[in-house]
């Protein structure tokens, strides 16, 4: 499993700012801790982008 610090340089190497700023701003919920909110975005996206890596 590849770090935070992976799976962040290589999100936003891949993804627009503006585009995953939007995409994490749909899940945001008070509910919700920022950590999880992070996790959650992030890894939703990559399963997307890279199905096999699920």
């Amino acid at each position: 499993m590849p770090t935070l610090e992976a799976i962040y340089s290589t999100t936003t190497g891949l993804f627009p700012l503006t585009k995953f700023r939007n995409f994490r701003e749909k899940f945001f919920s008070p509910k919700i801790t920022g950590i999880d909110l992070y996790r959650s975005g992030i890894m939703t996206e990559l399963q997307k982008t890279y199905p096999h890596r699920s």
